[in-house]
């Protein structure tokens, strides 16, 4: 399911919007075994999984690999804990089977949000 459709399920989105969030996708292809972001990285984007799986996982003090999620078609991805503080992750994510994902950086969904007649950015600017 392409981006708009989605969200449009979750909350009415206007013909201008989705024209204007379409520029800032990036569509990227991960074979399977690739990997979206890997630890020690800094996080810059959040991702929409349009088709595939992928799956989040991270190593304990003890050295073992540790699955903390799985992400399915229709769902939204982050390194969390880089992609808000700027600092390398410690999560890895793999797909387990061809992916296809589209990429939006903060700056860019935040500077679509802000140019909407000024509105602070959130959810609810998108109708």
């Amino acid at each position: 399911m392409e981006i708009p459709v989605y969200l449009k399920n979750i909350e009415k989105l206007s013909e201008f919007f989705e024209q204007e969030l379409k520029p800032i996708l990036v569509r990227k292809e991960l074979p399977k075994g690739d990997f979206l972001f890997r630890q020690g990285e800094i996080c810059q984007e959040i991702y929409f999984v349009e088709k595939g799986l992928l799956r989040n996982f991270y190593y304990s003090n003890s050295g073992k690999e540790v699955t903390a999620w799985f992400f399915a078609e229709n769902s939204f991805l982050t390194a969390i804990d880089s992609f808000f503080y700027q600092n390398p992750t410690r999560d890895n994510c793999e797909a387990l089977e061809d992916t296809v994902v589209y990429a939006f950086s903060s700056s860019d969904l935040e500077g679509l949000l802000k140019n909407r007649a000024g509105l602070t950015p959130g959810i609810s600017c998108l109708v």
